[in-house]
């Protein structure tokens, strides 16, 4: 509901400015989507900046702006798209943290953002699922407890609160979307067919290039385990879901 009611202020907006013309709001909508979606660029140069040289975050924010489907894809109003942003910020104040400049409100803060990224599209959640329990892996349980409280006052807020204004009932939409997908009522044209997911990463991290990605990827794990866990626990839990749908995997692009 959260991007849905973001939207449909952006139309009103644009109809109080007297543009009622369908292909100029959608004009403006599509860009806005466009330009936002280049934070993908920005925070992926900047964790691989916590990281490594400036000349190597310079390579992959070139490789992301050249080679990334997200200015494409994201015009395409998908809230995957929107969401990923979010929880891109997230993983780079989890990449920056320093014990010796911690404090508890940077987890707090970091969870209630990545979870405003849930409430814009609710397969984020497995994100944030699993970010607590790479948290809890590495022993770091204070953190982990201040990450999720932060992520449930942001869910309180968006979800909680809108599904009790409009159904009388916290959660309404989530429940229904849940029970939906659970069910295995929409798995319909193939879509739950098992190879689809890494059908989709193998297109899209393409060869030789993506197995060079892979490699790192797997080799790393342990370096950089707080995004590591997090996108294979994804992967997984997808997989285990009846109802599978491409755009499901832009999160993990």
């Amino acid at each position: 509901l959260l991007y849905l009611c973001v939207n449909w202020l952006a139309l009103f907006v644009g109809e109080f400015f007297g543009i009622f013309d369908p292909r100029s709001k959608m004009f403006v909508i599509r860009l806005v989507h466009a330009l936002a979606s280049l934070l993908t660029v920005y925070y992926s140069y900047r964790i691989v900046r916590l990281f490594s040289t400036r000349k190597v975050g310079l390579a992959v924010g070139l490789t992301v702006a050249v080679l990334w489907i997200e200015p494409f894809i994201s015009v395409r109003n998908f809230a995957e798209n929107v969401s990923a942003i979010l929880l891109l910020a997230g993983f780079y104040r989890l990449a920056k943290y320093d014990p010796k400049k911690f404090k508890f409100a940077d987890d707090l803060f970091t969870g209630f953002l990545m979870a405003i990224g849930f409430s814009v599209s609710y397969h984020s959640g497995v994100f944030i699922l699993g970010v607590f329990i790479s948290m809890i892996i590495r022993g770091s349980h204070k953190r982990a407890m201040y990450f999720l409280l932060g992520a449930f006052v942001s869910a309180m807020s968006f979800e909680g609160l809108v599904g009790s204004v409009l159904f009388h009932e916290p959660f309404y939409m989530l429940s229904e979307y849940v029970q939906t997908i659970l069910s295995g009522r929409l798995t319909t044209n193939g879509s739950s067919a098992y190879y689809m997911y890494i059908s989709i990463l193998i297109v899209m991290f393409l060869f030789p290039w993506g197995m060079v990605a892979f490699y790192g990827f797997i080799r790393s794990w342990k370096k950089y385990f707080m995004i590591f866990f997090p996108v294979c626990f994804y992967i997984v839990v997808h997989y285990l879901i009846p109802y599978k749908q491409e755009r499901f995997m832009l999160n993990i692009l």
